[in-house]
């Protein structure tokens, strides 16, 4: 009894020799399968790729143009805001504007004191119909004082043409 026992589990071993090289030739089979069907996908995607080139190119073409669009949206708003800036800067420009009738003089003291007003204009605005050679109707036009010594501390304007008066 004893003899076919042995028998047996030698034959097992040799079979399990057999079997684990067999499973490790196996196993680097699969993977030469897979990379040899990845390599005929990838060969299958170029393809299918210059069959459709002009839309590919299309494709392309749109998101370039959007891409584009965006980089030339963000200049023009940083191009905006720094002339803001600069036209505010240079001209004095006002935070606040306040429009009163009849107020006193004396009211320009009172609000100089208030915390974080760092300069006040007090000035006369109307608004007028002005006739003009070359237009049938009237013209609506704002009438703005301005100070006797030429430059305003606030709000300086912008000559574009002529002299102040």
């Amino acid at each position: 009894m004893r003899g076919p026992r042995k028998l047996r589990n030698e034959a097992y071993k040799q079979y399990a020799a057999v079997t684990k090289v067999e499973a490790e030739r196996s196993r680097w089979t699969f993977y030469e399968a897979v990379e040899a069907a990845m390599r005929a996908l990838d060969h299958k995607r170029w393809r299918d790729f210059w069959k459709m080139r002009g839309q590919v190119l299309a494709i392309g073409l749109v998101i370039a143009s959007g891409v584009a669009i965006y980089v030339m949206s963000l200049s023009t708003l940083d191009s905006l805001t720094l002339t803001r800036q600069t036209y505010y800067r240079d001209y004095r420009f006002a935070d606040i504007f306040v429009g009163l009738k009849r107020a006193p003089l004396s009211l320009k003291e009172r609000l100089q004191a208030i915390p974080g007003v760092e300069r006040l204009r007090t000035r006369v605005v109307a608004a007028a119909n002005l006739a003009v050679p070359g237009f049938n109707e009237p013209i609506s036009g704002h009438l703005i004082s301005s100070p006797l010594s030429g430059t305003s501390s606030l709000n300086s304007l912008y000559l574009r043409q002529g002299r102040l008066v």
